[in-house]
């Protein structure tokens, strides 16, 4: 549900867990929700603004190409899934 779009708290309201145990499981197999990358790539570049050394500006932009690179991974997955369920219904 998470490689979809679905919220940590959606997917925790459907399988009646909590909101933490989700998250954690969800972290631990490196799957985070596309919003929650969006809200990270959106926090870490409202940050660029106010970071003053070099090296916090290179963490925040590795941070945000990490996540930009996450969402893309993800979408692909999700179009070669698409993908494979048209030629099945065709």
């Amino acid at each position: 549900m998470a490689r979809e779009g679905a919220s940590i708290v959606e997917i925790a309201r459907r399988y009646k867990l909590d909101w933490g145990v989700v998250r954690a499981l969800l972290w631990e197999q490196g799957i985070r929700p596309w919003r929650g990358s969006k809200t990270i790539i959106t926090r870490r570049l409202g940050s660029l603004k106010t970071a003053t050394r070099q090296e916090q500006r290179e963490q925040l932009i590795n941070d945000v190409k990490q996540e930009v690179d996450y969402l893309y991974y993800a979408a692909r997955r999700l179009q070669a899934q698409l993908d494979k369920v048209k030629k099945t219904i065709t």
